[in-house]
């Protein structure tokens, strides 16, 4: 079955932002031969020729690694999965069967369930590679079936549950964290710090970009381009297709080399990674390679002082001798929620003075020119877009035609993660007929103003749409 020609297709290849690629290990430029077997809409499969191999473009997502693509535990770096050779995906692409190398890097191992919860003991089974492997090509044979009617068969919350919760071996709380992603404390914090990077009208990159939710928002700012690296293929093929199909994504291992050529980015956000990422001098090396004059932020970067730990921290004295060779500013997570909040310009802290904070961030630049903390704008980046009742909140609609909502976290480890958002959302609301109709209409009323202002009410498509 072919695919919806109504579907919209992937990122073209060699429209300016991909010019910027650079092999990471030989440095050189490449080029992109398409693939006579395209089974999706846009020229998304093809093979990048030029650096040390061959490199695989499946879906529209360039794959810069060498050896196979699995996926990995974000905080310990372990393998949770294991996944396809590069090689192989080449000889996939170049003998015509680009679908099935899309799906090598889909199927993982499914975890059986009845009634969403796991079966007990189906792991152990599982793991017998006889029946893992007939487990995954039925798994593959459905996921077949399903993209013959185009990507968008399924809603993004379809996809993400499949993998995160529906994957054996998969952190299923990720889920979670991507859904309700743009409330969260953190990336409150990450939209305060990044107002040098939304000011910017170059190429941004965002490194370890996830599903690219802030990708998307740095897209719909001027008239930038964004690149996303990450190395989960599965996250950057469900930003590039559906939350930020404006940004263009790369699976590549940032630890190591960016796969971009000198000087050619603008400005930098990295938020919520930069401490999982091994080498901190080498990838702070690349990104000042990359990008010399601009703004590279690096947020909510974990305080070894203070517990939970994860990843490779260090103290705020750490952090700050990592940058102190550069123009630079230091800040906490809570001092920046709160310049969010009040829309107020992000003054710089010393390490001292953020000791005993746990999450910290960090700016800085080759340039000492470079403005890092441009005056705020005046709005929030949550009320822009199409305006929804945040999904975070239980809607109970009453006879007169309004909601009565209900703060609910979505797990325990979310709730852990971000209870700090409980200091912003209110535990219940109200919301009225009236607003309800003006929601549907997309009409701003007083109502709505503070709706908006208590994250009842939030802008942009909502995650999952």
């Amino acid at each position: 079955m072919t695919a919806s020609s109504k579907e919209p297709g992937g990122p073209v290849l060699d429209d300016s932002p991909w010019q910027l690629l650079r092999c990471p290990v030989t440095g050189r430029r490449m080029t992109f031969q398409r693939a006579a077997d395209q089974p999706l809409p846009g020229d998304g499969f093809g093979v990048l020729r030029g650096g040390a191999s061959p490199y695989p473009v499946v879906d529209g997502v360039p794959i810069l690694l060498r050896g196979r693509v699995t996926v990995r535990n974000h905080v310990t770096g372990d393998e949770e999965a294991g996944g396809p050779d590069t090689a192989a995906l080449v000889a996939l692409i170049e003998t015509g069967h680009s679908l099935d190398a899309l799906l090598a890097l889909l199927t993982v191992t499914p975890s059986p369930q009845w009634r969403g919860s796991h079966i007990p003991g189906s792991g152990r089974l599982l793991s017998q590679p006889r029946i893992g492997a007939l487990a995954r090509w039925i798994r593959r044979q459905r996921l077949r079936a399903h993209l013959g009617h185009g990507r968008r068969a399924g809603t993004l919350a379809w996809w993400s549950e499949l993998f995160h919760t529906r994957s054996q071996g998969i952190d299923g709380e990720l889920v979670h964290y991507f859904r309700h992603r743009t409330t969260q404390p953190r990336y409150l914090a990450a939209h305060a710090a990044a107002r040098p990077v939304l000011a910017s009208t170059g190429v941004v990159l965002d490194l370890a970009c996830g599903y690219g939710h802030l990708s998307r928002d740095i897209a719909a700012g001027p008239p930038t381009a964004v690149v996303g690296v990450d190395r989960t293929f599965f996250q950057l093929w469900l930003a590039t297709h559906f939350v930020a199909p404006g940004a263009r994504f790369v699976c590549a291992d940032a630890s190591t080399a960016l796969p971009l050529a000198d000087g050619s980015i603008a400005a930098v956000i990295c938020s919520d990674a930069f401490h999982l990422l091994p080498n901190a001098e080498t990838i702070l090396s690349e990104l000042l390679r990359v990008c010399p004059d601009g703004p590279v932020v690096l947020t909510r970067v974990g305080n070894l002082d203070h517990e939970p730990h994860e990843g490779l921290e260090r103290s705020a004295g750490g952090w700050a001798a990592l940058i102190s060779d550069h123009h630079h500013l230091i800040t906490d997570e809570d001092r920046l929620v709160r310049h969010y909040l009040d829309r107020t310009t992000v003054t710089a802290s010393t390490a001292q003075e953020c000791a005993e904070a746990k999450w910290l961030t960090l700016l800085l630049s080759g340039n000492p020119d470079t403005d890092l903390a441009p005056e705020a704008p005046d709005g929030w980046p949550h009320d822009q877009g199409h305006l929804h009742i945040n999904p975070l909140y239980t809607q109970h609609p009453r006879a007169d035609g309004g909601l009565d909502l209900e703060l609910t976290m979505p797990s325990s480890w979310y709730e852990f993660e971000n209870n700090a958002l409980r200091g912003y959302h209110p535990a219940a609301a109200t919301v009225s007929a009236a607003a309800v109709r003006a929601l549907s209409s997309g009409t701003r009323t007083p109502e709505i103003d503070r709706l908006i202002t208590d994250f009842v009410v939030i802008g942009r498509a909502p995650i999952p749409s």
